[in-house]
């Protein structure tokens, strides 16, 4: 099940944001050795702001977070334009109401998830799900982010095209691409065939941006 959740929600779903900050620090610090900041267990960033959109996948009982994700617009300050951009060729940095950046996606190895058709988790196939609902219903095009090999093998399996429109061997332990991807009805497909979904993966209760609010 997906839901979303701005900074103005950390006082209503305290456990959820200390677990999402938690699993952060340790896929992205321990696990990938990426240069971020961590603080009481915590890996925040300047972009924890009220900006950013998060995407999270949680347990039926909503007590525990299977997986999360970030979404900001590439209209105002994100980590490709301040972070990353200097990593990347400037083709790779984009700048539009219609294209949000989905970072910090990352899901819980510990908590029990189910197998899906292709073999992936579902958590992660959820949120692919999901922001790519959110996009649609949102009128936002495209989504666009870095990750690493590993990642670039799961969106082949979750039938997902990506455009690699560049390449870092300066970002943590292993290389790191720049992608885009396309928020349609055929990459919404591929991911509801790859994960088993016959409905909608996002709770009711979700309430949706419009692409100025985004």
């Amino acid at each position: 099940m997906i839901i979303t959740a701005l900074n103005s929600d950390r006082r209503s779903i305290p456990h959820l944001f200390d677990q999402m900050f938690r699993l952060r620090a340790q896929v992205f610090s321990q696990r990938l050795g990426w240069d971020v900041h961590v603080k009481d267990g915590w890996e925040t960033d300047d972009f924890d702001n009220d900006e950013a959109i998060y995407v999270l996948s949680i347990s039926q009982d909503q007590n525990t977070l299977l997986g999360c994700a970030r979404l900001l617009p590439t209209s105002s300050p994100h980590m490709m334009s301040h972070v990353f951009g200097s990593h990347f060729e400037p083709d790779a940095i984009f700048a539009s109401p219609l294209i949000w950046e989905v970072t910090r996606l990352c899901t819980n190895d510990l908590a029990h998830s189910e197998q899906t058709p292709s073999g992936l988790k579902a958590p992660t196939l959820e949120l692919m799900a999901g922001v790519c609902e959110l996009g649609m219903q949102s009128g936002i095009a495209q989504a666009t982010g870095v990750f690493e090999p590993l990642m670039r093998h799961i969106y082949r399996r979750a039938g997902m095209r990506t455009a690699i429109v560049g390449k870092s061997l300066t970002l943590g332990k292993l290389p790191v691409f720049a992608g885009v991807w396309d928020l349609d009805q055929r990459t919404l497909a591929s991911l509801r065939k790859a994960g088993g979904f016959m409905q909608s993966v996002l709770h009711p209760s979700i309430v949706l941006a419009s692409a100025n609010a985004a």
